[in-house]
């Protein structure tokens, strides 16, 4: 079974970045993650847990340090509210300080595979589930969905605008509106069931990375398009930063101009072959995150700082 290799990843703007004493340099690191806590980056990895950059994200991991953690397979992090949540191979976690992880146990299950917030409540999924926890005394209850739309491979989560939208191996891209659970995948006419990641588009649609059929978008309404001309057709990961959407292949990542239209109008086609982004250190890429310096990029054998696409 394919795990998730990427997390819902937002553009961050104006970081700082606290200077420590560095540990052992873990350049080749397998990056799964990347995430902005107390004005740091943090970066989960395949099998080696949680690191800090202490320095400039163009160091690398050439200045990080690990940090302790009752995990090792990261598959997602966030932060929300002053905390970091990190989803993991072994649950769902929660640190308030960055030193002591808590685990969430409203989420019995192991296997946590994305985690999302939308303001109000945290949404996590694992393999065969749907969680929401509450966030505050304002938010709705704690809730479980098993096999939302048959699915018995969730892979992603992103909550936007009122929506939530999964990624699953086995129902492609599947809409949650708070009421029932929708996919669309192959048998609603899309070309692959085949979800490994999700983006939201901003505007209550998402872009899809799926496994030997590239990435889509699926608009707001339903209607849904290929986004043609990337590196590969095997897609690992998906953000959108800014007026970029970005995806990683196995062959490379490449990035989308988006142009500006006016609130609710068609953006038109993903047909404009997309810009590629060049001095990755391993063409498999799993995660980016934007910066105030430009965009920062995880690889199975560790990060790249990028200016701009080329």
């Amino acid at each position: 079974m394919i795990v998730r290799w990427m997390a819902c990843i937002g553009l961050v703007l104006g970081l700082t970045f606290a200077w420590t004493a560095a540990a052992e340099p873990r350049a080749g690191e397998f990056v799964r993650t990347l995430t902005v806590y107390r004005n740091r980056v943090w970066v989960g990895t395949f099998n080696d847990g949680l690191f800090v950059l202490d320095g400039s994200p163009r160091d690398g991991l050439e200045h990080a340090h690990p940090v302790p953690a009752p995990f090792r397979m990261v598959n997602d992090a966030l932060e929300a509210n002053g905390v970091l949540y990190v989803a993991a191979n072994e649950g769902l976690f929660v640190t308030g300080d960055g030193a002591t992880f808590d685990r969430v146990r409203q989420v019995a299950a192991r296997g946590v595979t994305a985690v999302a917030f939308d303001g109000r409540s945290i949404f996590a999924t694992t393999t065969s589930a749907l969680w929401r926890l509450r966030v505050g005394s304002k938010g709705p209850p704690d809730a479980v969905w098993w096999r939302p739309a048959g699915s018995r491979s969730l892979q992603g989560v992103v909550a936007e605008h009122g929506r939530v939208w999964l990624a699953s191996e086995d129902r492609g891209a599947i809409l949650f509106d708070g009421r029932g659970f929708t996919p669309f995948d192959a048998l609603a006419g899309l070309p692959t069931s085949w979800a490994v990641a999700i983006a939201g588009d901003g505007e209550g649609g998402v872009f899809e990375a799926t496994l030997r059929d590239g990435a889509i978008h699926v608009a707001a309404s339903g209607a849904w398009q290929p986004m043609k001309g990337l590196p590969s057709a095997w897609a690992l990961s998906v953000v959108r930063a800014g007026h970029r959407v970005c995806v990683g292949t196995q062959g490379g990542a490449a990035c989308y101009d988006r142009p500006d239209q006016p609130s609710g109008t068609p953006r038109g086609s993903w047909d404009a072959p997309p810009s590629p982004v060049e001095g990755l250190p391993d063409p498999r890429v799993h995660a980016f995150l934007g910066t105030a310096d430009g965009l920062l990029v995880g690889t199975e054998a560790g990060l790249a700082a990028v200016d701009r696409p080329r």
